[in-house]
């Protein structure tokens, strides 16, 4: 193992003249404020800023303005964990303000009076609203809470579900699905005249959906969408898009990125600093060059005795599980996607004083722990990494530490050597970081034929409601006459519902002596017992299962059943347990839908040119496995559904 070090300065961003209850705003949030109040001039603003520099306070700029009008401004992140961190920290920034606040279960009255000082003019506005986490682990009575208060004041904080959690807590989810299968068999203008649903169900809905997409949007960490995850989300965009349209008071929905987007609209770029406002500390990096395994290396060397707060982040389960194997001198908390602790570890929400934090990508995401200053992460790509490191060193006096994993070659050891002298500021870091790390991959699992359909059946779903709602004649002349979706899909209500949901899924596997969890995750990462057909906790192992199958020319592209893709007689081979089991056989995966997917199903292939390896790889984080018809003839990657 070879180490090198380089030292990043301590980073800036540049202040602005605005303060907000004393809070002076950095030129970034300054200039969004500005936005924000000329009213109707963009609906798209994108904001491309560092980790740490506080994007999170631009909720509390859309409330402001929003308070004139009473319209809800919804946070929206890519995980649950996010959303109860960024509620925390917005709680907490309220209560700096002298906002008094109820103390609730994932709801809270929030009273108090923001003052907007600029120079010499001063602002001041009473604030009275209602601060919400929903996601689909919050009861029922918030969601109620909710759905009485719109028309007040509200912050919600939430998944991209979003609607769809609605859909389901006010029992409409059957209604919605009627809709969405008329969307596979009409067009949109037929569908408006065959459906035969009563309006009082049609009324909840239209109802629903203008309160839902009536507001302002702050969509965070909007690069690291990926796959269907991001085609979802693109239709909820255009959802909203559509509904406002037909409003009088146009709102604008904030996008938050640390990389450049494809989203069109106001860019708002920002720059780091030799002075201002700061929000790095000055951060010693050593970077563990390894001629193996990243992961396993890390979790080899890691030393047991932790002094400072510290975080360790990776990619696989399984290494995590290695880690809380060991014996910590203090229970570390874990931040993973299995819903459950694991050996010395403890999962739990509540990680800010915990003094070692364990995770994964759940971890990555814009999780805020002030004094964490140590860390040792692992990263595939530059956009992964720079996310990670950005966890570290966010706040206060004083320095942090950084310790980086990954694979010693050459090219990476002589960019480092051109680097390591003096101290690097963070523009500099981030030109280092693109050289020595590949670009995170695009699966362009968005541009799959049952995306693109998908996207036009929901925003085809959301015309029909307006439609019937607002009166047929009236309507026909604005909405787009669509043709019906190519989807074939059981006709079963519950499978319209789930499969045109934001994030279709929740494939779940037994565990052994216990409850249920995502399929694939377990799959990949701890031994399976045949006799059983559950997964066994105590033995992790690192597994790259696969599918063989008997035939060499398979239906590829569609959404296929399950039960279809049975007649090519698949065996799920662990190669590492050196054992298999027919497809059959599984039980996890009765009722799931099955995309085989390959390079020919892409317009513009790309990375998808190297068939096998992006198959291999999707493999590792989607609900997919590589198929092949025997160990050298790769047939297609299977996406269950």
């Amino acid at each position: 193992m070879i180490k090198m070090e380089i030292f990043l300065e301590n980073t800036f961003l540049e202040e602005g003249q605005t303060e907000i209850n004393r809070i002076k705003l950095r030129k970034f949030q300054e200039d969004l404020y500005k936005i924000i109040r000329k009213k109707g001039e963009t609906d798209k603003i994108i904001i491309k800023a560092p980790t740490g520099s506080g994007k999170t306070f631009s909720l509390l700029i859309l409330l402001i303005d929003a308070l004139d009008n009473k319209l809800p401004v919804v946070g929206m992140y890519p995980s649950r964990v996010l959303v109860y961190d960024q509620g925390k920290s917005v709680l907490n920034t309220l209560k700096n303000m002298n906002f008094k606040i109820s103390e609730g279960n994932n709801f809270y009255e929030v009273k108090g009076e923001f003052e907007i000082k600029n120079n010499e003019e001063v602002e001041r506005k009473t604030a009275e609203f209602y601060l919400a986490m929903l996601t689909s682990k919050t009861k029922d009575e918030v969601f109620a809470k909710v759905n009485e208060l719109w028309g007040k004041n509200l912050l919600i904080l939430t998944v991209p579900e979003y609607p769809y959690l609605f859909l389901t807590k006010l029992g409409l989810s059957n209604v919605i699905s009627q809709i969405f299968e008329a969307t596979t068999k009409y067009s949109t203008r037929e569908a408006i005249d065959k459906l035969n649903i009563p309006k009082q169900p049609i009324s909840r809905i239209s109802n629903l959906f203008a309160r839902i997409f009536n507001g302002y949007w702050f969509i965070d960490e909007f690069h690291l969408y990926s796959g269907i995850s991001r085609s979802s989300l693109n239709a909820l965009i255009k959802a909203f898009d559509f509904w406002n349209e037909r409003n009088p008071i146009k709102k604008p929905i904030i996008f938050s990125s640390a990389t450049p987007t494809n989203i069109q609209g106001y860019s708002l770029e920002v720059k780091t600093s030799k002075e201002g406002s700061k929000i790095k500390k000055e951060t010693k990096i050593v970077f563990h060059l390894v001629s193996g395994n990243p992961q396993e290396e890390l979790v080899n060397n890691i030393p047991q005795k932790i002094e400072n707060q510290t975080g360790i982040i990776l990619d696989r389960v399984y290494y995590i599980s290695q880690l809380c194997q060991k014996n910590w001198e203090e229970k570390p908390a874990l931040v993973w996607g299995l819903d459950k602790d694991y050996g010395n570890c403890v999962k739990t929400d509540k990680i800010e004083n915990q003094k070692i934090i364990i995770g994964n990508q759940a971890l990555s995401f814009g999780i805020d722990v002030p004094n964490l200053d140590k860390g040792y992460i692992f990263a595939h790509d530059a956009e992964t990494l720079i996310q990670r490191f950005g966890r570290f060193g966010r706040k206060g006096e004083g320095s942090a530490e950084v310790h980086i994993f990954l694979e010693g070659k050459y090219k990476t050891i002589k960019t480092l050597n051109e680097y390591k002298e003096k101290k690097k500021d963070y523009e500099t870091f981030l030109d280092l970081i693109r050289k020595i790390y590949d670009k995170r991959v695009d699966d362009k699992l968005d541009q799959l034929t049952f995306s693109k359909e998908r996207e036009k059946a929901i925003l085809s779903a959301v015309e029909i409601i307006y439609a019937i709602e607002q009166g047929k004649d009236f309507v026909r002349s604005v909405i787009q006459d669509m043709p019906k979706s190519n989807i074939r899909i059981r006709p079963s209500t519950e499978d319209y519902f789930r499969l045109f949901s934001l994030r279709p899924g929740g494939i779940e596997g037994k565990i052994c002596n216990s409850d249920y969890d995502e399929f694939f995750t377990l799959l990949r990462n701890f031994e399976y017992n045949l006799n059983d057909q559950c997964f066994n906790l105590e033995k992790p192992i690192k597994e790259s299962p696969y599918i063989k199958i008997s035939a060499y020319e398979v239906r590829t592209c569609e959404l296929i059943t399950i039960e279809r893709f049975y007649n090519y007689k698949p065996i799920l081979v662990f190669r590492n347990q050196k054992q298999q089991i027919y497809l059959r056989q599984l039980k996890e995966l009765e009722g799931s839908y099955v995309i085989l997917i390959k390079k020919s199903c892409f317009e513009n292939p790309g990375e998808w040119e190297d068939q096998r390896r992006m198959a291999e790889l999707v493999a590792t984080y989607e609900s997919a496995l590589p198929v092949y018809a025997d160990k050298e003839n790769f047939i297609a990657l299977a996406l269950f559904i």
